[in-house]
C-alpha cells in the first residue's frame, strides 16, 4: 500500500516538474546559442579588422591580430611561423603590391576556444614596381584561438590561395 502511494506521489511530482525541467533546458539552449552568436561576432570582428589592415597595408596592426606562434601557409610557398617571420612577410608584401579587395566572410564556426573562418576576396592587385593591375580571387582560411590571458581571439593559422579564373 505504501509502495503504491509512494509511486503515485512520485508520478505527480514528476508530472509537475517535467515542464519546469523543459523550461530549464530551453533556457540553457538559449544561453548557449547566444554565447555562440557572441563568439562568432567576436571572431568575425577580428577578420574584418584583418581585411581593413590588409587593405591599408598596415603591418603593425595586422601583427596585433596574430598569436605569437601564428603561422601563415601561403599558396606555393613555405610556411612562416612566429611574429618575426609574419612581420617580414607583410612588410615585403606591402613593399611589392597593393591589394584592393573586399574580404567576404563566407563561414564562421566556433568550437569552444577554436574558430574556423572561410573567406573569399575578389581583388585587384597592383604591382608597385610598374603599376600594372591584375584581377585575382583569394580564397582564405583562418584558424583562431581564444587567448586565455586576454580573452581575445587571435589568428593562429592563416592559409590562402589565388584562383584567377574566379576573378
Amino acid at each position: 500500500m505504501r509502495t503504491k502511494l509512494l509511486l503515485k506521489s512520485l508520478k505527480i511530482i514528476a508530472f509537475l516538474l517535467l515542464p519546469l525541467l523543459s523550461l530549464g533546458q530551453q533556457e540553457i539552449k538559449s544561453n548557449v546559442a547566444q554565447q555562440t552568436e557572441e563568439r562568432e561576432a567576436a571572431v568575425s570582428q577580428v577578420i574584418q579588422y584583418y581585411g581593413k589592415f590588409l587593405k591599408d597595408g598596415n603591418t603593425d596592426e595586422i601583427l596585433t591580430l596574430y598569436h605569437q606562434d601564428g603561422e601563415i601557409i601561403p599558396d606555393g610557398s613555405s610556411s612562416l611561423i612566429g611574429t618575426a617571420s609574419i612581420k617580414n612577410f607583410y612588410e615585403q608584401t606591402f613593399l611589392t603590391i597593393k591589394i584592393n579587395g573586399v574580404l567576404q566572410i563566407k563561414e564562421v564556426k566556433v568550437y569552444g576556444n577554436i574558430a574556423i573562418v572561410r573567406c573569399e576576396e575578389p581583388a585587384e592587385v597592383t604591382l608597385l614596381a610598374d603599376g600594372s593591375v591584375d584581377k585575382t580571387y583569394f580564397r582564405e582560411l583562418f584558424i583562431l584561438t581564444l587567448n586565455s590571458e586576454t580573452s581575445k581571439w587571435q589568428i593562429q593559422k592563416y592559409m590562402f590561395s589565388q584562383n584567377k579564373s574566379q576573378s
